[in-house]
C-alpha cells in the first residue's frame, strides 16, 4: 500500500513536470497570437501593435489575425 504523503508527492512532481513541458512547446509553436507575443516578449500588446503599425515588426495577417513567427519577434528585439 502507498502512502499517501509519497503519492501526493510524486504527483505534484508530475504536474511540475508537466508544466514544464507544456511551456517548452508553447514556445515551439510556429506562429504565436499577439496575447502569446506579449507574453513571449515581455512587452503589451500596445506596443507590439506600434512596432507592426510602423513596419518594425513583421507579421503575417492571411488569417485576420496579427501572427508572428518567434524569429521575426527576436530579430525586433534584437534591433
Amino acid at each position: 500500500m502507498f502512502d499517501t504523503q509519497k503519492e501526493q508527492e510524486i504527483i505534484n512532481g508530475l504536474d511540475e513536470s508537466k508544466k514544464r513541458l507544456d511551456a517548452m512547446l508553447w514556445l515551439e509553436a510556429p506562429w504565436m497570437d499577439i496575447k502569446r507575443t506579449a507574453r513571449y516578449s515581455s512587452t503589451s500588446i500596445s506596443t507590439l501593435r506600434r512596432a507592426v503599425a510602423s513596419g518594425r515588426l513583421k507579421t503575417s495577417k492571411a488569417t485576420g489575425k496579427l501572427l508572428f513567427k518567434k524569429e521575426w519577434v527576436d530579430g525586433w528585439l534584437n534591433g
